[in-house]
């Protein structure tokens, strides 16, 4: 939920912050620019908030609970080489990235005993990006980041639920130093891994993985060879081949780096809505698009309470922070998500008959300033927000939850230099329909709602039966509860109800469903 350097922070992804910096830059050039549209198509922020979104959407759907089992990535990405470092979409060092990240689960550490292994992965992250650096021309470096095992089987709820790991599922990271100035990076997926057939594997290219290593160790023993650029591209799907011949796994797998490309239209047009989102979050302000999503999502009955709460808020209000952008962009891609899994069955199907493709996919490239821009413009805006809140309910009443690296479409947070201290539910919270079951608040509630409920920063509140607070106890956010606030809210809420209910009946040839 892997950049260059680590499977924890897939494509550049910021570690367990969800950290809105780059979002939040996008939306500052745009307003700039008078419109994404507008941005030059190399625009390196932009490219990373893409980047960040596709490979969100696409590790979603290889843990899809259906179909998950049979999906794996297998791309290559090309990136600059400048000064002795691998560099980010905007040109900063990967490797100073992935220090933050290390910092960020050292501070969480402090805090969260868990979260000690995650500072071991990090480091070794750190380490491994430190070497891809010193790659020569024509110089393949290779490791794998190990799911960690044995945590997930001390601490299942935590390390799956919360920090969106897969038992079962590793990362094979390759990164080639194609030219002076350019290192190509693959990912990888291991699915069913096994640490006796990872082992030999590595025994094979002549590197030792001691026995009883920590599965956080795992990353700190890299293979180093010199290829040509066709024997890179072979040598990520060889060791995943290699692999499922030691484990004699004969499960048909499919490419969900294929897939994704294949679906390229749909993508750009939930990403669409990156650009309302961006510019409230640089602003502050919030806008009629966010407003009229959140409150066609707020009706979703599945969603738990707390999140429903969140959602009117943002409906209602003319501000948006941080937390807002963290909750709309993960209800998007989820909704994203949906619509791409009701293809999967149709696709498989197709390439049943098909060995997985050799040949790495490049991912694709967005042009989104000349195909993306008003496709969403052109519909009807309340009939796409409509279509994103029933998927949003669809896989919400199925319980489907997605998870990734970690960190990968998370909003849980052990967070980024920006933002350490905040926390905010997680997408097992919002889409498992947990909190609706009773195992994390309390199930009593009176005629206002439940008695324990949260804030958008996930800090636990109870009050008294019958009574009503305006504040959160531990931050002070305005939870929306004072008696004025809320009557506002019910009011307005159930005026947009009866709005929907007439608009149904005597438009209802109006309610389109998104390409």
């Amino acid at each position: 939920m892997s950049n260059l350097a680590t499977a924890e922070q897939l494509i550049y992804r910021e570690a367990y912050a969800h950290s809105m910096q780059s979002i939040r830059a996008l939306g500052g050039l745009a307003l700039e620019a008078g419109g994404i549209e507008k941005l030059p198509q190399d625009s390196g922020v932009f490219r990373r908030v893409w980047n960040d979104f596709y490979t969100a959407v696409e590790e979603n759907l290889a843990t899809d609970p259906e179909y998950g089992e049979k999906l794996v990535w297998n791309k290559f990405m090309p990136r600059r080489y400048e000064s002795g470092h691998v560099r980010t979409e905007d040109g900063g060092p990967v490797v100073d990235m992935v220090k933050n990240g290390w910092l960020s689960s050292l501070k969480a550490a402090e805090t969260d005993d868990e979260m000690a292994i995650q500072a071991e992965r990090d480091e070794g992250d750190v380490l491994l990006a430190e070497e891809v650096d010193t790659l020569e021309v024509g110089e393949m470096l290779c490791a794998l980041s190990l799911d960690p095992k044995d945590a997930i089987k001390r601490n299942r709820r935590y390390w799956e639920d919360e920090m969106y790991y897969r038992e079962g599922m590793a990362v094979l990271q390759v990164y080639y130093r194609s030219k002076e100035d350019e290192v190509l990076t693959g990912v990888f997926a291991i699915k069913r891994s096994n640490r006796d057939a990872i082992r030999q594997i590595f025994a094979e290219n002549d590197v030792d993985i001691p026995a009883n290593i920590s599965d956080s160790y795992w990353i700190r023993h890299a293979i180093r060879q010199k290829m040509t650029v066709d024997e890179v591209k072979q040598f990520g799907n060889a060791f995943r081949k290699r692999h499922r011949e030691i484990i004699k796994d004969a499960e048909k797998e499919f490419s969900v780096t294929e897939f994704m490309g294949l679906q390229a239209q749909t993508v750009q047009q939930f990403f669409t809505y990156l650009e309302p989102l961006s510019i409230a979050t640089h602003s502050g302000k919030n806008n009629e698009t966010l407003q009229s999503l959140a409150h066609e999502l707020s009706k979703v009955s599945s969603l738990d309470s707390d999140v429903r709460r969140h959602l009117i808020k943002i409906a209602n209000s003319s501000h948006f922070n941080d937390n807002d952008a963290r909750q709309m962009e993960d209800m998007i891609r989820y909704a994203l998500v949906e619509e791409l899994r009701k293809k999967l069955p149709a696709y498989m199907d197709e390439r049943a008959r098909t060995p997985l493709n050799q040949m790495t996919a490049m991912v694709v490239e967005t042009n989104y300033a000349r195909i993306v821009h008003g496709a969403v413009l052109q519909q009807q805006q309340l009939d796409m927000a409509r279509h994103i809140a029933r998927n949003v309910a669809a896989g919400s009443e199925a319980g489907r939850t997605y998870g990734g690296c970690s960190g990968a479409g998370s909003t849980r947070g052990k967070l980024g230099a920006d933002s350490i201290e905040e926390e905010i539910p997680g997408l097992q919270d919002v889409y498992g329909g947990k909190l609706n079951k009773g195992e994390e608040t309390s199930s009593e509630e009176d005629e206002f709602g439940p008695l324990e409920f949260k804030c958008t920063k996930g800090h636990k509140n109870t009050r008294p039966r019958g009574k009503l607070i305006p504040h959160c106890k531990t931050c002070g956010e305005n939870v929306s509860c004072a008696p004025d606030q809320e009557k506002e809210v019910q009011v307005e809420e159930k005026q947009a109800e009866i709005v929907t209910l007439f608009a149904r009946k005597s438009n209802n040839e109006r309610i389109a469903t998104a390409a």
